[in-house]
């Protein structure tokens, strides 16, 4: 009996690390297409939006009501608050992503995003290419903006 008992944990263990191996397997490869460091494949997904600072968007919140942020954790919710209101106001927020991205200057700053050009991001919900004006005006109007939304490489 013991040795049947060995025989069905062992099958039992190969399967499992099988299994194991072959969602590894799967996490690798989409490593490598991504963040592998060792690969040399880099996929730099960009948003493409308007640019908004956090003193923006402070300033935001303030007119709108908010108390001003006390701690660090209040300062990212009001964030939060402040562009979801700027987005909701301006009737796109059903199709916009707000994304923290990283100019060409190297300088980091937030995103109202209308498209993103990864095609793996369907959770995303963008479009791929940039939107016609009539999607965009009242955002570009409520932020003080001229010129179509830029593409702005993601973090």
């Amino acid at each position: 009996m013991i040795p049947y008992i060995k025989l069905w944990a062992l099958s039992k263990l190969k399967s499992t690390s099988s299994r194991i191996q072959g969602e590894s397997m799967t996490r690798l490869h989409r490593s490598r297409l991504y963040a592998n460091p060792s690969s040399r494949i880099v996929v730099m997904v960009k948003y493409c939006g308007y640019l908004v600072s956090d003193s923006w968007l402070h300033q935001r919140a303030l007119d709108v009501g908010y108390p001003p942020a006390k701690t660090a954790e209040d300062s990212r919710e009001i964030i939060r608050l402040a562009s979801r209101d700027v987005m909701a106001a301006t009737g796109v927020l059903t199709y916009t992503r707000f994304r923290l991205v990283k100019t060409p200057k190297g300088k980091y700053f937030w995103c109202i995003a209308f498209a993103c050009d990864d095609p793996c991001a369907a959770g995303e919900r963008l479009a791929t290419h940039a939107p016609p004006e009539a999607r965009y005006k009242a955002l570009k109007e409520a932020l003080g903006k001229d010129g179509p939304p830029h593409w702005y490489r993601a973090i």
